[in-house]
Protein backbone atom coordinates (compact mmCIF):
# COMPACT_ATOMS: atom_id res chain seq x y z
CA UNK A 1 0.00 0.00 0.00
CA UNK A 2 1.31 3.43 -0.84
CA UNK A 3 -0.09 4.70 2.44
CA UNK A 4 2.30 2.52 4.42
CA UNK A 5 5.45 2.91 2.36
CA UNK A 6 8.42 4.63 3.98
CA UNK A 7 9.28 7.56 1.76
CA UNK A 8 12.25 9.13 3.47
CA UNK A 9 15.12 7.95 5.62
CA UNK A 10 17.74 10.20 7.11
CA UNK A 11 20.76 9.44 9.22
CA UNK A 12 19.71 12.50 11.20
CA UNK A 13 17.01 10.36 12.83
CA UNK A 14 19.67 9.00 15.19
CA UNK A 15 21.16 11.31 17.77
CA UNK A 16 23.16 11.08 20.94
CA UNK A 17 23.14 13.75 23.53
CA UNK A 18 24.51 13.98 27.01
CA UNK A 19 22.33 14.28 30.05
CA UNK A 20 21.84 17.62 31.78
CA UNK A 21 25.17 17.30 33.59
CA UNK A 22 26.95 16.75 30.23
CA UNK A 23 28.60 13.58 31.51
CA UNK A 24 29.68 11.84 28.26
CA UNK A 25 29.48 8.42 29.94
CA UNK A 26 25.75 8.93 30.46
CA UNK A 27 24.88 9.93 26.90
CA UNK A 28 21.70 8.42 25.51
CA UNK A 29 21.03 7.47 21.91
CA UNK A 30 17.62 8.42 20.61
CA UNK A 31 15.73 7.59 17.46
CA UNK A 32 13.52 10.34 16.07
CA UNK A 33 10.62 9.08 13.95
CA UNK A 34 8.62 11.60 11.96
CA UNK A 35 5.20 10.35 10.94
CA UNK A 36 4.01 12.83 8.36
CA UNK A 37 0.94 11.54 6.56
CA UNK A 38 -1.02 8.65 5.14
CA UNK A 39 -2.58 8.51 1.68
CA UNK A 40 -5.51 6.43 0.50
CA UNK A 41 -6.05 4.48 3.71
CA UNK A 42 -8.77 1.87 3.90
CA UNK A 43 -12.31 3.03 4.66
CA UNK A 44 -13.38 1.77 8.08
CA UNK A 45 -16.56 3.80 8.59
CA UNK A 46 -18.95 2.81 5.82
CA UNK A 47 -21.55 5.48 6.66
CA UNK A 48 -19.09 8.33 6.08
CA UNK A 49 -16.75 6.61 3.61
CA UNK A 50 -13.81 7.64 5.79
CA UNK A 51 -11.77 6.48 8.77
CA UNK A 52 -10.53 8.05 12.00
CA UNK A 53 -6.88 6.98 11.69
CA UNK A 54 -4.06 7.12 14.18
CA UNK A 55 -0.62 5.59 13.98
CA UNK A 56 1.00 3.57 16.76
CA UNK A 57 4.79 3.27 16.75
CA UNK A 58 7.38 1.41 18.77
CA UNK A 59 10.99 0.35 18.43
CA UNK A 60 11.97 -3.24 19.09
CA UNK A 61 15.19 -5.08 19.57
CA UNK A 62 15.81 -8.45 17.96
CA UNK A 63 13.07 -10.94 18.79
CA UNK A 64 10.82 -8.40 20.53
CA UNK A 65 8.48 -7.43 17.68
CA UNK A 66 5.03 -7.99 19.22
CA UNK A 67 2.66 -5.05 19.56
CA UNK A 68 2.98 -3.75 23.12
CA UNK A 69 -0.12 -3.22 25.25
CA UNK A 70 -1.68 0.22 24.68
CA UNK A 71 -0.57 1.29 28.17
CA UNK A 72 3.06 0.25 27.54
CA UNK A 73 5.35 3.32 27.74
CA UNK A 74 7.39 2.04 24.74
CA UNK A 75 4.33 2.56 22.54
CA UNK A 76 3.81 6.06 21.15
CA UNK A 77 0.97 7.35 19.01
CA UNK A 78 -0.04 10.16 16.75
CA UNK A 79 -3.24 12.12 17.28
CA UNK A 80 -6.42 10.76 15.69
CA UNK A 81 -7.34 12.49 12.41
CA UNK A 82 -11.12 12.43 12.19
CA UNK A 83 -13.12 11.57 9.07
CA UNK A 84 -10.31 11.12 6.55
CA UNK A 85 -8.44 8.49 4.55
CA UNK A 86 -5.58 10.95 3.93
CA UNK A 87 -4.44 11.91 7.45
CA UNK A 88 -1.84 14.61 8.08
CA UNK A 89 -0.24 13.67 11.39
CA UNK A 90 3.00 15.69 11.27
CA UNK A 91 4.10 14.00 14.48
CA UNK A 92 7.61 13.64 15.80
CA UNK A 93 8.14 10.71 18.15
CA UNK A 94 11.36 10.29 20.11
CA UNK A 95 12.43 6.83 21.25
CA UNK A 96 15.31 6.36 23.70
CA UNK A 97 17.48 3.42 22.63
CA UNK A 98 19.50 1.13 24.87
CA UNK A 99 22.64 0.79 22.81
CA UNK A 100 25.91 -0.83 23.80
CA UNK A 101 27.12 -1.45 20.23
CA UNK A 102 26.21 -0.81 16.62
CA UNK A 103 24.82 -4.35 16.52
CA UNK A 104 22.10 -3.29 18.94
CA UNK A 105 20.86 -0.73 16.41
CA UNK A 106 21.21 -3.05 13.41
CA UNK A 107 19.11 -5.75 15.13
CA UNK A 108 16.21 -3.40 15.88
CA UNK A 109 13.18 -2.24 13.93
CA UNK A 110 10.59 0.52 13.92
CA UNK A 111 7.03 -0.78 13.83
CA UNK A 112 4.06 1.26 12.64
CA UNK A 113 0.45 0.18 12.92
CA UNK A 114 -2.36 2.33 11.55
CA UNK A 115 -5.70 1.92 13.28
CA UNK A 116 -9.19 3.34 12.92
CA UNK A 117 -10.48 4.59 16.28
CA UNK A 118 -14.18 4.61 17.10
CA UNK A 119 -15.91 5.33 20.39
CA UNK A 120 -19.37 3.86 20.96
CA UNK A 121 -21.21 4.05 24.29
CA UNK A 122 -18.05 5.25 26.03
CA UNK A 123 -15.99 2.31 24.79
CA UNK A 124 -13.12 2.81 22.35
CA UNK A 125 -12.71 0.24 19.57
CA UNK A 126 -9.89 -0.11 17.07
CA UNK A 127 -9.83 -1.58 13.58
CA UNK A 128 -6.58 -2.47 11.85
CA UNK A 129 -5.87 -0.44 8.69
CA UNK A 130 -2.34 -1.65 8.02
CA UNK A 131 1.14 -2.15 9.40
CA UNK A 132 4.74 -1.61 8.40
CA UNK A 133 8.05 -2.74 9.90
CA UNK A 134 11.23 -0.87 9.01
CA UNK A 135 14.47 -2.62 10.00
CA UNK A 136 16.89 -0.12 11.52
CA UNK A 137 19.70 -1.61 9.42
CA UNK A 138 17.84 -0.22 6.37
CA UNK A 139 17.71 3.25 7.91
CA UNK A 140 21.41 3.13 8.76
CA UNK A 141 22.38 1.71 5.33
CA UNK A 142 20.12 3.86 3.14
CA UNK A 143 20.46 7.17 4.95
CA UNK A 144 18.92 9.95 2.91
Amino acid sequence: KRALKPSYFSRNHFSSRATDDDDPTRAQTRLVVRILEGNGLLVADLLTGTSDPLCLAWVSSKGDDALPHLADPRLQRTPVCKLTVDPLWNSELVFPLRVTSVRDILAGAVHLVVLDEDTDDGTTHYEDLGALTIPLRDVVADGE
